[in-house]
């Protein structure tokens, strides 16, 4: 996320969910890095089910229906600079890591097998696509649009060629295994789960949270 496209708004919406997240699963055995070099929003490294797993997490403020090529559109992320990096080309080459998509928008009826309960980060069992989904994603992967740069027009050849590849018998299901999206999550919802987790898991008071303060988590980020 970027602070001169998203504004500030975006910009703290993304770090309360950095600090949900760290609330979720703080009694693991986890490493939770922000904005680092070549990864996404954040990195959570945690162990599920006695496998070392990567989850890269893309915080998206924007509102509005998730359809297949919105998806598309946020799983070829590249890394800056790069054509040959993108968050899809990530879970293609690393079969432990997972995508983890937080949104105020709603899955469309394409791409609701994705979602997920806030609390879980699991990868999805047996996913299942129909011939139709398929085609669809390959579509949209195969038609991307990054700009009119030598750099954008090579992630565009690059986006192309892995669309081919994952023509493969179940190819795309195992990727897609590990995209995970929670939906819906409006600024108020991430407030209030905040708050909840923190009353219920840590033992603080709900009494010390204001109830006309409508961005009562935002005081933990500067802790």
């Amino acid at each position: 996320m970027n602070v001169s496209t998203t504004g500030m708004q975006g910009y703290e919406y993304q770090y309360k969910i950095t600090l949900l997240i760290y609330l979720i699963h703080h009694a693991e055995n986890l490493q939770l890095y922000v904005e680092t070099a070549g990864d996404e929003d954040a990195l959570l490294a945690l162990e599920l089910n006695n496998v070392k797993t990567r989850i890269q997490i893309q915080v998206k403020h924007e509102k509005g229906s998730l359809n297949t090529v919105k998806l598309v559109d946020w799983l070829t992320h590249f890394e800056e600079r790069r054509d040959n990096a993108s968050l899809i080309q990530r879970l293609k080459d690393k079969k432990d890591d997972i995508v983890l998509f937080v949104t105020r928008s709603r899955c469309s009826d394409e791409t609701v097998f994705l979602n997920s309960e806030y609390d879980r980060l699991n990868f999805h069992v047996n996913l299942k696509l129909s011939r139709e989904q398929k085609q669809n994603i390959i579509t949209a992967l195969g038609q991307t649009k990054h700009g009119s740069s030598k750099l954008m027009r090579a992630r565009e050849s690059f986006d192309i060629k892995l669309a081919q590849t994952l023509k493969q018998n179940k190819s795309l299901e195992k990727l897609l295994s590990g995209v995970v999206i929670w939906e819906e999550f409006s600024d108020a919802k991430v407030d209030s789960t905040i708050v909840n987790i923190l009353t219920s898991k840590h033992q603080i008071a709900s009494s010390l949270y204001p109830s006309d303060q409508p961005h009562i988590a935002s005081g933990f980020l500067n802790a």
